[in-house]
């Protein structure tokens, strides 16, 4: 998601904002007299524009992050508003930037709808994977799931750690390289060249999916970082995500970010010297 909000703002808060917003502009413009002097009408459009932005900025500041509103209100013509003498120009350059901002939230409101529709398309507490559970632990059609956590889950998996995997594939170690070729293969085999998601196995409401962002992403250098940003997201639009790992330093920077971990038993982990196997447990 590229749209920031601050922390503790719901995504429902944040798209009533920039909705309130894209009608307020056009509210406050609509204010500006039709007088014939250009130069009194330009003056005018400025000051209610100026007026208009300096308030906006207050108001979505309390569901948008810092940074994106300040980006809103820091374009050059914003600024050159302020400065340019009256005449035509100015009228022009204020209309100009009137329908833009408008356009601007309408698209950011349009973003947050659609994320939310697409992180709430599948049933099921969201729980992310990340790439050590991948490769260290039994395929996930072979964990009884609702028996270890008593409920369905919604398994997501980030495109980060599928490009990881990808990685991994010419890895120096032999194993790592056999599980992730294995992992893969499995994993196209359910989508076939889909992203689901698919029900785990016959008989388990569990699902799995791969997350795919549908705009350029934001991609860290740190991959676990990207991973705990998606746990982050679904939590957000969702209302509630879990991250599943078998790393421990991994529970330790989810713990001090605030997202649960789901406990892998010890019987799920595979052996050091054993391939990924082909029975279900």
């Amino acid at each position: 998601m590229s749209v920031q909000l601050r922390t503790g703002a719901t995504v429902d808060q944040a798209i009533l904002a920039l909705d309130s917003e894209s009608g307020n502009i056009h509210a406050y413009t609509a204010a500006t007299s039709y007088d014939t002097d250009v130069v009194v009408r330009s003056n005018e459009a400025r000051n209610v524009y100026i007026k208009w932005s300096i308030e906006a900025e207050g108001r979505l500041t309390g569901t948008l992050g810092r940074d994106e509103v300040m980006t809103i209100f820091s374009n050059p013509r914003h600024r050159d508003i302020s400065l340019m003498p009256a005449g035509a120009q100015l009228l022009r350059s204020v209309n100009a930037e009137v329908e833009s901002k408008r356009q601007l939230f309408e698209s950011m409101s349009r973003e947050l709808k659609e994320t939310r529709t697409r992180l709430g398309r599948a049933p099921g507490l969201p729980s992310v994977a990340d790439t050590n559970f991948m490769v260290h632990c039994v395929r996930p059609d072979q964990i009884s799931w609702k028996s270890m956590h008593g409920e369905a889950l919604r398994l997501v998996i980030p495109l980060r750690v599928i490009e990881e995997l990808d990685a991994m594939k010419t890895d120096n170690k032999e194993r790592l390289r056999r599980s992730s070729r294995e992992i893969l293969s499995w994993l196209e085999s359910q989508f076939k060249g889909g992203t689901g998601p698919v029900r785990i196995r016959d008989g388990e409401e569990t699902t799995l999916e791969i997350l795919l962002s549908e705009r350029p992403r934001y991609r860290p250098s740190d991959p676990d970082e990207e991973v705990l940003d998606v746990c982050h997201d679904l939590k957000r639009f969702v209302g509630n995500s879990i991250l599943i790992t078998a790393d421990y330093g991994m529970k330790l920077r989810a713990s001090a970010e605030s997202i649960d971990t789901l406990q892998i038993p010890q019987k799920y982990f595979k052996k050091s010297s054993e391939a990924v196997p082909n029975n279900a447990v």
